[in-house]
């Protein structure tokens, strides 16, 4: 069974219904998904990151106000690669998986937004 490790990074946090929603989700697809909820401000996010990805989280979703500056953390766009393109064209991510080379940044928000 796939465990995903992984949770919510923003400010504030206390409204948030999606434990649920990945809840709901690891039950449909046979997922084990460990989802926790990480009060972060823009001023601690690098440390929050590294923690993270170092303790074997395979990604984050991130809320406001976050989605901008998580884009500082994000290797630059290259040739051939759309989605780095597509979150440096909007200037902001709204996911992030951690690699061991690296992380990688995505934004679901415009991917649906362009498919509607």
């Amino acid at each position: 069974m796939v465990h995903l490790k992984t949770g919510l990074i923003g400010y504030p946090l206390k409204n948030s219904l999606s434990p649920e929603i990945f809840k709901i989700f690891g039950k449909l697809t046979g997922f084990r998904i460990s989802y926790s909820l990480k009060e972060t401000r823009e001023n601690n996010l690098a440390a929050v990151l590294k923690r993270l990805r170092g303790s074997g989280w395979t990604g984050v979703n991130i809320t406001l106000p976050l989605k901008e500056a998580v884009t500082d953390f994000l290797p630059p766009p290259r040739r051939g690669t759309a989605l780095p393109r597509e979150v440096f064209g909007i200037g902001a991510a709204n996911t992030l998986k951690f690699s061991k080379t690296g992380i990688t940044g995505i934004n679901t928000d415009a991917i649906a937004l362009a498919d509607a």
